[in-house]
């Protein structure tokens, strides 16, 4: 297993894919083990509040494309996880839905927060289309095995108007071009395809969407300069100790798109 680029569309995606039985097993789970682990240094409680400033940044940008009070906007979050981000708008005033494969990320959400969470296939799942405001899409097409046919489908969700918002790692990012192989979005089996500017246009625009923008915006630290300073000592990690690179600049890429 490797990852290559296509020439067609410059998105850089594992070949060969993983069957779906192995993809469902690592998402479709009745229990904690994918939220909380410790092989990943990932605990989706415990960080709750750098989550929270994740998801208030990743709604900033969204207003500014949405151009609407977000008070009693339909919202649908797709791979929501446990529903931080639904939490926030929700917050605002949104009517909020997520539809999430995890059923314990489901109860979690639903019992924490009051959310409605669907542990449904987005595919077939019974939501009328052309019936929401915004659909969300945090760190989560980069997991899908064919993101064409998810953000197709999505698009029959969406209002005309309505804006589609993903946000997923910047394939052509600072830490990519540093640390290369050991860049800490390249995830075997969990990141399936990674994305630029010209391929998150492709999929979009394949599904009949207008790309508003396409910005690259700093996911594990909100701030630039903090992040730079800091990325002398993970090169220096990964060089010496061979740890996998965890802190970099301008390592996100957001992209906002309308219904025509």
């Amino acid at each position: 297993m490797h990852y290559v680029q296509c020439d067609n569309c410059s998105v850089v995606y594992q070949h060969p894919l993983p069957p779906p039985i192995a993809i469902e097993s690592i998402y479709n789970q009745n229990n904690s083990d994918y939220f909380i682990s410790e092989v990943k240094n990932s605990n989706f409680l415990e960080g709750e509040n750098w989550l929270r400033g994740s998801a208030q940044f990743f709604i900033f940008r969204l207003q500014k494309y949405y151009r609407k009070p977000l008070q009693d906007a339909s919202v649908l979050d797709f791979g929501c996880g446990t529903g931080i981000v639904l939490d926030e708008l929700q917050k605002l005033g949104a009517q909020c839905t997520g539809v999430e494969m995890s059923p314990w990320a489901c109860r979690y959400g639903r019992e924490r927060f009051g959310l409605t969470m669907l542990n449904e296939d987005i595919m077939t799942v019974n939501l009328v289309p052309e019936s929401f405001d915004i659909i969300v899409m945090s760190h989560v097409i980069e997991h899908l095995p064919n993101p064409s046919l998810i953000v197709s489908r999505l698009t029959t969700l969406l209002k005309r108007g309505g804006i589609l918002m993903i946000c997923t790692p910047y394939s052509e990012s600072i830490g990519a071009r540093l640390f290369g192989k050991k860049w800490l979005y390249y995830l075997p089996n969990e990141h399936l395809h990674l994305f630029n500017d010209r391929s998150i246009h492709h999929v979009m625009e394949h599904a009949g969407l207008s790309v508003r923008t396409v910005e690259h915006y700093l996911w594990r630290k909100r701030s630039a300069m903090g992040a730079v300073a800091r990325l002398p000592i993970s090169l220096a990690r990964t060089a010496w100790q061979g740890a996998t690179q965890f802190v970099s600049a301008k390592d996100g890429l957001i992209a906002f798109a309308a219904k025509p």
